[in-house]
C-alpha cells in the first residue's frame, strides 16, 4: 500500500516541510489547521446566490473574503 502523501520540495522555502496529496494532488503543511466554513454559512451564501444577489455582496454580508465565495 503506498503512502496518500508525500514531501514536496516544491515552491518557496518557508522553514516548513510542505506535503502533497496523492489522489487530489493538492499541497499541505503538517499540522496546519485549515478553516472551514458551517453547512449553515455555505447554504445561506448559496441562497443568497440563487436568489441574484451577486458574488462580492453576498462576501460583504457573510464578511467573508471574495476568493472563499467564488468558490
Amino acid at each position: 500500500m503506498s503512502r496518500m502523501w508525500f514531501k514536496s520540495v516544491l515552491g518557496k522555502n518557508t522553514g516548513k516541510q510542505r506535503y502533497k496529496c496523492n489522489e487530489c494532488e493538492k499541497h499541505f503543511y503538517k499540522g496546519a489547521k485549515y478553516h472551514k466554513h458551517t453547512e449553515k454559512v455555505k447554504l445561506i451564501a448559496l441562497k443568497m446566490y440563487s436568489e441574484g444577489m451577486s458574488k462580492s455582496v453576498i462576501a460583504q454580508v457573510l464578511n467573508l473574503p471574495y476568493g472563499t465565495v467564488s468558490r
